[in-house]
């Protein structure tokens, strides 16, 4: 198993015939309509995930997940069928609050490539994506990149993680969760680094 870590440097752009929060990809529910399911949550001394009906975009009819920790959460996606070599563009909206601003918590997401069809077997590699949590206080954004599924690769699970600064509650809202064959789920990265 091998690891790359990418660093997200811009604000990424969208544009889809019927609008952004419209789009279709592999990821269930990622828009957290009416709850949460079939993301699994795992949490450690935290506030348990709930849905809100509070929508990043807007929208009336559908909401958002919340949860708190002051040690670490996991929130993970259904198992999504891949291609090995395809290319995936992978969206995200968020809202973090810090119950201490000096020492902010964090956020990055994972997305788990396996060999087996239903996200078993061995597992191929993780590709890991780091969010900068002072940007994202208090406000909903928007983060995404382009990646491509290793050699191997059967299936896939998104794994989004939140976890506490220095003595600090972080509260997290997540909405808009995209994963999908590129160009299916439109992106226009600025820039970004790879280590």
């Amino acid at each position: 198993m091998h690891s790359k870590k990418i660093s997200i440097l811009a604000l990424v752009g969208f544009a889809t015939a019927s609008g952004y929060c419209e789009a279709q990809d592999l990821i269930v529910n990622g828009q957290f309509d009416t709850g949460s399911a079939p993301w699994t949550v795992e949490q450690t001394t935290t506030v348990p995930a709930t849905w809100v009906a509070e929508d990043c975009c807007g929208n009336p009819n559908s909401g958002s997940i919340t949860f708190g920790t002051v040690m670490s959460s996991r929130l993970l996606s259904n198992c999504m069928l891949t291609t090995a070599g395809a290319d995936h563009d992978f969206l995200i909206t968020l809202w973090l609050t810090h119950s201490v601003p000096t020492f902010p918590g964090s956020a990055s997401a994972t997305v788990e490539w396996f060999s087996g069809s239903n996200c078993d077997g061995a597992r191929v590699a993780e590709t890991r994506y780091e969010f900068n949590t002072i940007e994202y206080t208090n406000a909903w954004t928007q983060r995404g990149t382009r990646l491509t599924s290793p050699a191997g690769t059967m299936s896939a699970r998104l794994v989004i993680s939140t976890s506490s600064g220095l003595s600090n509650f972080t509260t997290a809202r997540i909405d808009d969760v995209r994963f999908g064959v590129a160009e299916s789920v439109p992106v226009g990265l600025l820039s970004f680094s790879v280590d």
